[in-house]
């Protein structure tokens, strides 16, 4: 099979006990009937451990109070790697954070920003990846029910063309632009799949919605939000509860910093526009990760709508996703007073592990855009 692999997908190494947000805690860690039959042979201690590690209901897994893996050493080590070296370990840990999606005819390979090593990878090279092309067998099985592989290329074409709109931001006012006409474009592919009108992303190229797309007095911008609508992705979605603080530290400390900080303040439009405006010009450099962090959105979930055709929602979930980490960087700097790539990978990445990895967020957060 074709594989497209986007070009820094071999520089990752884990960090091991370096770690600062280790991969070994806050997660379910699902177990295939390989390593389920793997563990089962083992006997005396190492053999009890793995048979009480994986005890309970529903499917196989380790780690199902999502505090610290029980295999998590003291140093932040993998003990049963240690043991028995890394083919013994899960499947998901062998290949975490690497990331496979199979379309039947082509398999695309990405990182995945969950991880705060990847994250500094991606961030380092997004604007100048490409996806390398190879012929391979495929690491995931085909699970999509379309067979319109025209179509496929076609969504994978304006994917890339949007992607290389995206490496042309280097501010947030470029990026303000970019966000209102991706949902401009995704709404008129929308309307025009609707008509049945499935020509659409060959006979219209994003990068002419730059330049001529204006948004409307009435409309709401895409980037960024009002403090209300902030307000309603923080409280009325999923992402924090009252499990975070064992699952995902960093997240909840981020969180605490709207709940217990600055909660008041964002009550006031005007005093949440100084917020984010003085960010802004502190920072307007680093728009451009911001910018990457959409195309990372892209990259691993656009090609979900060969599936539901559903590019408006995908879009605005993808935007929002943006949103968040952006707001949660905004508090982040002014908690600290200084802000750096480091700061960007560390909130990309716990956001990530808590946002992308929990279906209910998205829907929650598609249902406060459907409020505004």
């Amino acid at each position: 099979m074709e594989i497209r692999e986007i070009s820094f997908f071999n520089e990752f190494r884990c960090i091991e006990g370096q770690c600062s947000e280790t991969c070994c805690k806050g997660w379910l860690i699902p177990l295939y009937p390989e390593d389920v039959s793997r563990y089962r042979q083992e006997k005396n201690i190492l053999g009890l451990k793995l048979l009480i590690a994986r005890a309970g209901v529903g499917r196989p897994a380790i780690n199902r109070a999502n505090g610290s893996c029980p295999f998590l050493n003291k140093q932040g080590m993998c003990s049963l790697q240690l043991k028995k070296g890394h083919e013994f370990i899960p499947e998901v840990c062998r290949t975490y954070p690497r990331f496979y999606r199979n379309y039947q005819r082509f398999e695309e390979r990405h990182i995945d920003l969950s991880c705060i090593a990847a994250t500094r990878i991606f961030l380092k090279n997004w604007k100048m990846a490409e996806m390398i092309k190879y012929d391979a067998d495929p690491v995931a099985d085909f699970t999509y029910t379309n067979d319109d592989f025209k179509y496929l290329e076609s969504l994978y074409g304006a994917k890339l063309c949007i992607i290389d709109e995206l490496k042309k931001v280097d501010s947030f006012d470029a990026l303000k632009k970019v966000c209102d006409a991706l949902i401009a474009y995704s709404s008129d592919a929308q309307n025009a799949f609707i008509l049945g009108e499935t020509d659409f992303f060959d006979n219209n190229a994003f990068g002419g919605y730059l330049s001529v797309y204006e948004r409307g007095p009435d409309k709401h911008p895409a980037f960024p939000f009002s403090v209300t609508d902030y307000s309603f992705l923080l409280e009325d979605t999923c992402l924090y509860n009252s499990k975070l603080l064992l699952a995902n530290k960093t997240l909840y400390d981020l969180c605490m910093l709207y709940y217990e900080k600055y909660r008041n303040e964002m009550t006031y439009e005007k005093i949440w526009r100084d917020m984010y405006g003085e960010f802004m010009r502190k920072y307007d450099d680093l728009a451009t990760h911001f910018a990457g962090y959409i195309a990372y959105y892209l990259h691993q979930y656009f090609l979900k709508c060969f599936e539901d055709y559903s590019f408006l929602k995908n879009m605005r979930i993808g935007v929002m996703h943006m949103n968040m980490v952006f707001v949660l960087s905004v508090l982040l700097e002014k908690d600290e007073g200084r802000f750096d790539t480091e700061n960007v990978a560390r909130v990309f990445s716990v956001y990530n592990r808590r946002a992308y990895f929990n279906a209910g967020i998205p829907e929650d957060m598609y249902e406060v855009w459907n409020k505004r």
